[in-house]
């Protein structure tokens, strides 16, 4: 990596953790509920990251699974953008467009950890149906104790455990990956905070839920895809084997690091 990349990358950090403590304490503490519309510059500089690690890995062996985390990104975006427009702007109810843009964000996240799975030879069967098996149920209870007594937007209870399930399936692979090589546990941290956001955002869904929920739904949100995508960096634009001490790494994959 490059020191004007590490410069660069560094710099956007520093914007995001400008975005994302302003509205938290703004929402939380100040009650500054008018800011909320700036929410979405946290995702933005987080896409914009995901991009240009995509871009500075082109030719690497984990392009693929950068470009998986950067299209997710992009969509997670929209997704934050939809979801603060003014309501004359909407042409949808919120959760009918934003659920499916999240979905398909974690659609191209599994993508890419398969990709990066791949490539590198992280193929344990075992590791991926323990790390699968266990996010899924844990995914399961925690939608199931979220809504079972919800009082709003019913009709979107069951929708959302499909969507549930491809979070958990998302924080699985995630998982899976960073069994086999620890350089993927921010990544794997990462999916687990999304999958907890999606919990807590669901209280403020289904129930008459105060507004320092949704708040802490975000806070949450905005720190995982932050993990998620710095994460990817730290893996993706690395100039040495990630571990070269794991057996089912190839060497021969990544340059030596200087």
């Amino acid at each position: 990596m490059t020191s004007s990349l590490r410069i660069t990358l560094a710099l956007l950090f520093f914007a995001w953790m400008v975005f994302l403590p302003v509205n938290v304490v703004a929402g939380l503490l100040l009650e500054m509920t008018w800011l909320a519309r700036w929410w979405f510059l946290s995702s933005t500089v987080l896409c914009l990251t995901a991009w240009m690690v995509w871009a500075a890995g082109r030719g690497r062996p984990l392009c693929g699974f950068a470009l998986g985390i950067a299209a997710g990104m992009t969509l997670g975006m929209l997704a934050d953008m939809y979801g603060i427009a003014p309501r004359a702007w909407r042409f949808a109810e919120t959760m009918t467009v934003i659920m499916p843009l999240f979905s398909l964000g974690h659609v191209a996240y599994i993508g890419g950890c398969l990709q990066a799975a791949a490539r590198l030879g992280l193929k344990s069967r075992s590791t991926w149906a323990v790390s699968l098996g266990l996010w899924l149920m844990v995914g399961i209870a925690a939608w199931y104790l979220a809504t079972r007594d919800a009082t709003q937007h019913v009709g979107l209870r069951w929708p959302s455990l499909g969507y549930t399930i491809l979070l958990a399936s998302t924080a699985g692979a995630m998982t899976a990956l960073a069994v086999h090589n620890r350089r993927f546990a921010a990544l794997a941290l990462g999916g687990a905070l999304f999958l907890a956001s999606d919990v807590v955002l669901a209280i403020h869904v289904f129930y008459d839920a105060p507004r320092y929920v949704l708040t802490t739904a975000w806070s949450i949100y905005g720190t995982g895809q932050m993990l998620i995508v710095f994460g990817a960096a730290r893996v993706a634009l690395r100039e040495g084997n990630p571990s070269q001490s794991h057996p089912t790494l190839d060497a021969a994959e990544i340059p030596v690091h200087n």
